[in-house]
């Protein structure tokens, strides 16, 4: 950069005050073709010149890409070019300004034809450095011998073409990074999105709604369901259908840390505020700032840290262990529970005003034995995701309808769990009921109707009649079989009606 601080101080106060004001405009803009046209327009109009163009180097090899011109009769950019190809080559290949005040007499440029057939006089081409790097070349030109270039002009385009280099290396860096920005939400979307969501059951469906209703707003979610049914998928789907899916989102559970960790974790602490603190830590509010925090099985946690969670919610900030100054955060809370909060408040085991804090709304996750038809979308879905490298492998109709009869008390993650440990354990293509491992469930007895006292009596009768018509009518072994005194069941056999045959 010698030569650039060279060129600087050779430039008149006016100019560098010029200078300073393109430089001022256009540092702020992010989208590249806008960026090369402010640049070029500034330099036409700081110099007095007729017809500017500015090209950069593609990438392959020294093919250029023309990002911006100004008053050349084409509107096709690669077309205006031409008028000044073979210059702007010069000057990205030798990394020097071209500069002459008198081009058809000069004797490097009077035989092409663009500056002959374009009646150009004087022209002026500079290079746009990016280190030790050419990237580009700033052109322009004037077609009437009466406006001319000064050497100052020179040196001040050079000075604006480095800056401008440096603009457009930041613009392409924040462009490159929108894009891997749109990938990974797109990555993000098709992994956590609620179209990941497999099954179209109607029990499913007051879900989806529930999700995309939220999803686009900032308040607090309760997703309530049991162990296995998917309650952290749907806070990922809420937080990526959100204004905050490019910002973190930072899972925790009240019920996997030991309750003297649960608050350091969350809040984080300040180096020496307890016995191994050796360090400052943030806590997950501050490592989710800007994204979501969702706080799994939010019921167990204990009630000091509840009172905590309750001033967060209420004052946006949180003060780390050890702090006497709060900290501001950004943060988005969602939260879930395998049991009902309304129970814990009724059982005074979780605070009501954070329990009316955190659940504006609520979105209820049915079991997988409420979702009809979920369980063999599911099962094909989990056959797709841990398909083996040998091949995929297909469920025996015998297989299928075990699946279908089975009670999920594990939910979609005992389906998961099921459907790999059979692709694992089946050497060939179709796995069978066996394979599954699934316990052979006898019939479910239809509860009686009535009241409890009711179904208790019934049950005490068809206990005595089997014990009176098992012992041949015998009060004292039919009394010895039920385990009561001779005369009680005397008088079970007279309530009843029962005579000793009981046949």
């Amino acid at each position: 950069m010698a030569g650039f601080d060279g060129d600087i101080t050779k430039i008149r106060t006016s100019r560098l005050q010029t200078l300073f004001e393109i430089t001022q405009s256009i540092v702020g803009i992010l989208d590249l073709r806008k960026l090369l046209d402010a640049v070029l327009r500034s330099a036409v109009e700081a110099v007095h010149a007729e017809r500017g163009l500015l090209a950069l180097l593609s990438g392959k090899g020294d093919d250029l890409e023309v990002g911006a011109a100004v008053n050349l009769e084409s509107k096709e950019l690669d077309e205006a070019a031409d008028i000044s190809r073979s210059t702007l080559r010069q000057v990205l290949r030798g990394g020097d300004a071209v500069f002459t005040q008198n081009a058809q007499q000069d004797a490097g440029l009077m035989g092409r034809t663009s500056i002959s057939s374009g009646g150009i006089h004087t022209l002026l081409c500079v290079p746009l450095r990016s280190g030790d790097r050419v990237v580009g070349a700033l052109y322009v030109d004037n077609r009437t011998g009466e406006s001319r270039f000064t050497e100052e002009a020179r040196v001040f385009l050079s000075a604006l073409a480095n800056l401008a280099a440096l603009a457009i290396q930041n613009a392409r860096t924040y462009e490159k990074a929108a894009e891997e920005n749109t990938l990974l939400k797109r990555e993000l979307r098709g992994r956590y999105g609620i179209e990941n969501f497999v099954g179209r059951s109607d029990a499913l469906r007051p879900v989806h709604e529930k999700i995309e209703a939220v999803s686009g707003s900032d308040v607090s979610v309760v997703v309530e369901g049991e162990s296995g049914t998917g309650k952290e998928l749907v806070a990922r789907a809420i937080h990526t259908g959100s204004r905050r899916a490019q910002a973190p989102f930072v899972a925790i559970s009240g019920a996997e840390l030991p309750e003297n960790l649960i608050e350091s974790e969350l809040f984080g602490f300040k180096k020496g505020a307890f016995t191994g603190a050796s360090i400052d830590k943030k806590g997950i509010f501050e490592e989710a700032e800007g994204g979501t925090v969702f706080l799994d099985e939010v019921g167990c946690l204990p009630p000091g840290v509840q009172a905590k969670l309750l001033r967060v919610l209420q004052e946006r900030e949180i003060r780390r262990i050890g702090e006497n100054q709060p900290r501001r955060i950004d943060v988005r809370i969602l939260c879930a529970t395998n049991r009902p909060l309304a129970e814990m408040v009724k059982e005074k085991s979780f605070r009501e005003d954070l329990y009316f804090r955190l659940n504006v709304v609520t979105i209820a996750l049915p079991p997988l034995r409420k979702r009809a038809g979920d369980v063999a979308r599911l099962a094909g879905h989990f056959l797709k995701k841990h398909q083996p490298a040998a091949g995929p492998k297909r469920l025996s109709a015998a297989a299928m309808t075990a699946l279908e009869g089975h009670d999920w008390p594990g939910n979609v993650r005992e389906l998961e769990n099921v459907i790999q440990r059979a692709i694992v354990l089946t050497p060939g293509e179709e796995i069978g009921a066996d394979a599954l491992g699934l316990a052979r469930e006898a019939p479910k007895a239809a509860a009686p109707e009535g009241s409890l006292r009711e179904a208790l009596e019934g049950t005490e009768r068809t206990m005595v009649e089997r014990a009176m018509r098992e012992t041949g009518g015998n009060v004292t072994h039919a009394a010895e079989r039920l385990g009561i005194a001779r005369q009680q069941l005397q008088r079970l056999l007279k309530r009843y009606g029962l005579d000793r045959s009981a046949s």
